[in-house]
């Protein structure tokens, strides 16, 4: 194996690896700031790719690394939705988005929550990218990504509900208005930076059109 190949093959190990060992709250919230970086880079080379309609090389090496990293993501913050208790208001990064989302209007935030999920389940079918087949599988990769976004949102809503029910003595009702709030804030977490990223591939696809 190529030196320049084990320097691509090792951060992506890395990350696949983090999917299966308990991440800190701190380690999880370094990660997610990480995470936004990419979304932030991947939105930017998506605009200056279709203005010189040109492709960089290692873009869809960025792309698998950005899937990777939200999929480590989401399995490390679904564990912490999972574990919360009745009385536990503070959950690592979910609750301030909570607080965004859902603290001024409960309908605000589950009309954000609609909005991004209509847009979740529809870009994909706009950022088809079929002049660069590299590039096109890690686009196929990251749709993956975001149907597993979108599973682990329903899993933790019957999860929480059902141990809100069996273990914490509540009505499946009260547990599904009690967790509810937060199982959609960790979808918007992750689904919001994979759209915006999805904004920049959609600009290549349109330059590739023209």
């Amino acid at each position: 194996m190529k030196i320049k190949d084990l320097l691509t093959f090792i951060p992506a190990v890395i990350i696949v690896l983090l999917m299966f060992l308990p991440v800190p709250p701190v380690l999880i919230k370094v990660l997610y700031l990480l995470d936004c970086i990419f979304c932030a880079a991947l939105l930017v080379i998506g605009f200056i790719s279709a203005f010189k309609k040109m492709v960089p090389k290692r873009l869809a090496v960025l792309i698998m690394y950005f899937a990777l990293l939200n999929l480590a993501m989401i399995i490390g913050t679904t564990r912490f939705v999972l574990l919360m208790s009745p009385s536990q208001e503070n959950v690592v990064l979910v609750s301030a988005m909570r607080d965004i989302a859902f603290g001024g209007s409960k309908i605000a935030g589950y009309c954000l929550t609609a909005a991004v999920f209509l847009i979740t389940t529809h870009i994909f079918e706009l950022t088809k990218v079929t002049t660069e087949e590299n590039l096109e599988g890690s686009i196929y990769f990251l749709k993956g990504t975001t149907k597993f976004i979108l599973f682990c949102v329903l899993a933790a809503i019957a999860g929480c509900t059902l141990i809100g029910h069996s273990k914490y003595g509540l009505t499946f009702i009260d547990a599904f208005k009690l967790y509810n709030t937060y199982c959609f804030s960790l979808f918007l977490l992750y689904a919001i930076p994979v759209n915006l990223c999805d904004i920049g591939l959609f600009q290549i696809k349109n330059k590739n059109k023209e």
